[in-house]
This record gives C-alpha cells, sequence and structure tokens, in this order.
C-alpha cells in the first residue's frame, strides 16, 4: 500500500495493473468549502473519475453498482458546481 503525500504534494497511487502520478491530490485543487463538503467516497469517485476510468472501471474498483456511482457522481458534481465529467475535468484535471 502505497502512503498518502502530504497535502499539495505529488503522490503516486496504483489504478488497476498500472501506477499513475497524480500531481496534486484533489483536495489541494479545490476550494476548501468545496473539498469539506465531499464524502470519502465522493472524494475517491471524483479522483478516479480525473484520472481517466471508465464508469464501469470506477465501479468495480470502488466495488459499487453503478447505480451508487452515478448517486455519488451526481452529488460530488452538485456539490463542485459542475454538470458533466467533461467540466470536472475541465475545472480541476493537473
Amino acid at each position: 500500500r502505497i502512503p498518502p503525500a502530504p497535502k499539495g504534494k505529488a503522490r503516486i497511487t496504483r489504478i488497476g495493473d498500472r501506477l499513475s502520478l497524480l500531481s496534486v491530490p484533489i483536495e489541494a485543487r479545490l476550494e476548501p468549502s468545496a473539498a469539506r463538503a465531499l464524502t470519502a467516497a465522493e472524494r475517491a469517485v471524483v479522483e478516479l473519475m480525473l484520472e481517466g476510468l471508465s464508469y464501469a472501471a470506477v465501479a468495480r474498483k470502488r466495488r459499487v453498482s453503478p447505480r451508487t456511482l452515478a448517486e455519488q457522481l451526481a452529488s460530488a458534481y452538485r456539490k463542485l458546481g459542475v454538470g458533466s465529467r467533461r467540466e470536472l475535468r475541465a475545472r480541476f484535471s493537473r
């Protein structure tokens, strides 16, 4: 298991069979109030979506149903003020 990096620092994460470098954790890219508003599950889903994983891959990785994933994404989008995956990537990608 790879330990998390301090806030605002680059970190490496494992996604499936590959390692991926996340330049900055999602919390450092968001306004503090938005970061606090997201639940841990919502943050995890947003990070995986920003990495470019498909909806099916995110659902498998998180071990949730597609319906649960859709609800978590809808809630995260609402809290972040975005309406789509494309808008999410445009605002919060590295």
